[in-house]
C-alpha cells in the first residue's frame, strides 16, 4: 500500500499497462523461472492468447472469453525470495468433463495441483468428488504452482494446451 502522498504500484501499472516480460526481467532472479516464463509466454502468443494486464503484477490469457491461465509475479519481503504463481483455470462445475479429456497421468498431476495451498480462501481446503473419488482440494479448482520447477513448467504447458483444446470444442 502506498504511503500518503505517494503513488501506488497499482496506479502506475494501471496507467502504463507494463509488458509482462519487463516485470519478469525486473523481478525474477532465478534463471529457471525466467526461462520457463519465456517458454510459456512464447506458447501463449503462438496460441494467440496474449497476456493482458489484470491488476498489480498479474496478467491473464483468455481464449473465447474464458480464462485459460494467469501469471502472477511478485517481489518477496525482506526474508523472502521473489515469486511466480501460475494458475491454469477450469470451470468448477465442468471439472470432470475437462479431466476426462486428459490422460491418467495428466489427471493425477492436475488433481495434485489443485490441492489447497493455504491462500486463505478455503484453508485448509474442501472435499469434493472428482471422477467419483472424494478429494480434498482448493475451492478454486485451478491448477496452481508457486515458483514452478522445470518439470512443472512442462505440465503447465500441457495443461494450457489441453484447456485451450477443451474450450475450442465446448465453447461456441
Amino acid at each position: 500500500m502506498a504511503k500518503k502522498g505517494e503513488v501506488s504500484i497499482y496506479e502506475v501499472q494501471k496507467a502504463n499497462k507494463p509488458a509482462i516480460e519487463d516485470v519478469c526481467d525486473a523481478i525474477l532472479t532465478k534463471l529457471e523461472l525466467k526461462e520457463g516464463m519465456e517458454r510459456l509466454l512464447a506458447l501463449s502468443r503462438e496460441l494467440r492468447m496474449k497476456p493482458c494486464w489484470s491488476h498489480t503484477n498479474v496478467w491473464n490469457c483468455n481464449y473465447k472469453g474464458k480464462r485459460v491461465v494467469s501469471y502472477n509475479v511478485g517481489r518477496g519481503g525482506r526474508f523472502q525470495e521473489n515469486w511466480l504463481v501460475i494458475r491454469v483455470y477450469t470451470d468448477k462445475d465442468k471439472l470432470d468433463d475437462f479431466l476426462l479429456t486428459l490422460s491418467e497421468e495428466m489427471r493425477d498431476e492436475f488433481i495434485d495441483g489443485i490441492k489447497c495451498n493455504g491462500c486463505g480462501g478455503c484453508k485448509p481446503g474442501i472435499k469434493i468428488n472428482i471422477l467419483s473419488k472424494q478429494c480434498f482440494v482448493c475451492r478454486r479448482t485451478e491448477y496452481c504452482r508457486i515458483n514452478p520447477t522445470a518439470e512443472q513448467f512442462e505440465w503447465i504447458e500441457k495443461f494450457i494446451l489441453a484447456r485451450r483444446e477443451y474450450l475450442k470444442v465446448t465453447v461456441v
